[in-house]
């Protein structure tokens, strides 16, 4: 339930948004669990999931909007105990990509506020002194 519920926030920012997230958690964690992941059998979305907390959690301190800041506090209210997830506990439990998902969530976050600040700043640097500020990529995929 998690995944759907964490998921479903960040698809509020838009498909194409949500896409792109989750097609970058998905392989860096990835490519994280590949590289330094122990030989064992890694099954499963939870690494997604745990993507999703750290991207909303990492987006609300990097955006530092209402709205963001909000999000995150929700997320670490409902599921802050999933990071308990991310210690070792079973033999069967593969919690590096817990760990790996949620780092590369963090990353993504911090990857997608750059590129989004940048592109803001490159607008207003096109718009003449005095008018008004362009649309966000957040308000057109709205």
């Amino acid at each position: 339930m998690p995944l759907v519920i964490l998921g479903g926030m960040v698809l509020f920012r838009g498909v194409r948004y949500f896409g792109a997230v989750t097609f970058m958690i998905m392989l860096l964690g990835g490519i994280l669990l590949w590289c330094f992941g122990r030989n064992a059998a890694h099954i499963g979305a939870s690494g997604l999931a745990f993507g999703y907390l750290g991207f909303l959690v990492t987006r609300g301190f990097y955006e530092r909007s209402w709205q963001s800041i909000g999000v995150a506090a929700l997320v670490v209210f409902l599921y802050g105990g999933m990071i308990f997830g991310v210690v070792p506990r079973d033999d069967g439990v593969s919690w590096e990509a817990h760990l790996f998902g949620l780092l590369a969530g963090m990353v993504v976050a911090r990857v997608a506020f750059g590129l989004e600040r940048r592109r803001q700043q490159a607008l207003a640097d096109e718009q003449p002194t005095g008018a008004r500020p362009a649309r966000t990529s957040i308000d057109l995929e709205r």
